[in-house]
């Protein structure tokens, strides 16, 4: 049964891949990668139950660059392929999570201070869930290079979340884990 914790922005939820799925036995819980999908976007609930079928149902057709969460939403969509072992359509999806996130702070040049972390934040989870996925698909060169940029990016949680996977990298993870976040 997954078990729910708080922190000051928002619910986490861990749903691991199965051993079998990635045909290792689990490392300690502090090693395990871990990727994050937004709750309160199209498929989050799904995505936090475990049902990435029905995520990826409701996320069909979804996000256009020029829709206000679309970031968001191929986020969810990455997260919800790579957690369903999807590894093609998966790269796909996280390659448009990371050009959306990309896009939507270019196109709020003008942004505050606050504006602007919150990009950056969107930018870095965006990165480190690609990592994750390049990672559990065998490439570390890439898997390594976007936690480099993802610790560019990172404050906070966010920061922590990006040292949780550099940590899980060096310990040669194969497996993954969901936190949610609420898109702000």
């Amino acid at each position: 049964m997954p078990s729910f914790s708080r922190n000051s922005r928002a619910h986490a939820l861990i749903i691991g891949f199965s051993a079998a799925l990635l045909g290792t036995v689990s490392h300690a819980e502090d090693t395990r990668l871990q990727m994050t999908a937004y709750s309160n976007v199209v498929g989050g609930q799904e995505i936090l139950s475990g049902d990435y079928k029905a995520a990826l149902t409701k996320l069909d057709g979804r996000s256009s660059a020029y829709d206000s969460d679309a970031a968001s939403i191929a986020l969810n969509r990455c997260v919800a392929l790579t957690m369903a072992a999807q590894w093609g359509a998966a790269e796909a999806a996280c390659n448009v999570a990371v050009h959306y996130a990309q896009i939507a702070k270019t196109t709020h040049l003008n942004a505050g201070v606050q504006e602007t972390r919150l990009q950056d934040e969107t930018i870095a989870i965006a990165y480190s869930d690609r990592a994750v996925l390049k990672w559990l698909t065998g490439d570390t060169a890439a898997a390594t290079q976007d936690l480099e940029h993802a610790k560019k990016l990172a404050h906070g949680d966010n920061n922590d979340l990006v040292a949780q996977n550099v940590t899980a990298l060096s310990a040669h993870s194969t497996l993954a884990e969901v936190r949610s976040a609420e898109q702000r």
